[in-house]
Order: C-alpha cells, then sequence, then structure tokens
C-alpha cells in the first residue's frame, strides 16, 4: 500500500519535471531568438500553431527539387 502511494507521488512528480523542463526549454528557445534578432511570435499564437508551421516548413523543404525541363 505504502510502495503504492510512493510510486503515485514519484510518477506525478517526474510529470510535473518533465513539464517544467519543457517549459524552459521553450523560453530558451524564445529567449535565444530574441538574443540573436530574429522575429518572435506574438502572443497570441499558441505553441502548437509555431510547432505546425515549423513542421510544414520542414516538409516543404524536404520535398525534392523539380527535374529541369
Amino acid at each position: 500500500m505504502i510502495y503504492a502511494l510512493l510510486t503515485l507521488l514519484a510518477r506525478h512528480k517526474a510529470r510535473e519535471n518533465a513539464g517544467r523542463q519543457r517549459d524552459h526549454h521553450d523560453h530558451s528557445r524564445w529567449k535565444s531568438a530574441h538574443i540573436v534578432g530574429m522575429s518572435v511570435a506574438p502572443a497570441d499564437v499558441s505553441l502548437e500553431e509555431l510547432r505546425a508551421e515549423e513542421e510544414a516548413r520542414k516538409a516543404e523543404s524536404a520535398r525534392p527539387p523539380l527535374p529541369p525541363r
């Protein structure tokens, strides 16, 4: 019984820490982009939208170039 409670507590803390690290990582990316002078997204754009746009750009750049005519 005690073992189960400790396991649940440990899992909860691990999730909490993972979320905190992810938030710190996102902030670090924003901060480094700001320092370099790149444009930073406005606050009303969600992080999910930014990631979707980034994935679309990666997919677009990964396409092979068109053959010459």
